[in-house]
């Protein structure tokens, strides 16, 4: 866990993670409450690790990093969400703030011939 501003990184580490696609999203239930968050890191098969930034938003945002502690134990549900350009148009994407994390993480797992197309 790591605070910086107003953002705060949590990895996880998910023992049974079925694994996900860029720009997916999970279910973080801590403390009695369950929140959507996008799924800031590539997925590794061998790591099992999850990691999420979030912005603090709302009364469930601004306190997260007050209730939660290292070790402490989390249920995750997902992966949500489909977030795929894989046709051929050219696109534009816009986003703001704390919404950039799925184009963040699409663009990480986009190939580089993509970025070279004409």
């Amino acid at each position: 866990m790591n605070q910086s501003g107003s953002l705060l990184s949590l990895t996880l580490n998910a023992l049974k993670w079925q694994g996900h696609q860029a720009g997916q999203f999970l279910f973080l239930r801590a403390h009695g409450e369950s929140h959507p968050f996008t799924i800031a890191s590539n997925c590794n098969p061998e790591n099992q690790e999850i990691n999420l930034i979030i912005k603090n938003l709302g009364d469930y945002t601004h306190l997260l990093s007050q209730r939660l502690n290292i070790g402490d134990t989390v249920q995750i549900d997902g992966a949500y969400g489909r977030f795929n350009f894989s046709d051929k148009n050219e696109q534009i994407w816009v986003s703001n703030s704390i919404g950039f994390t799925p184009f963040k993480r699409l663009t990480g797992s986009m190939p580089i011939e993509i970025y070279l197309q004409k």
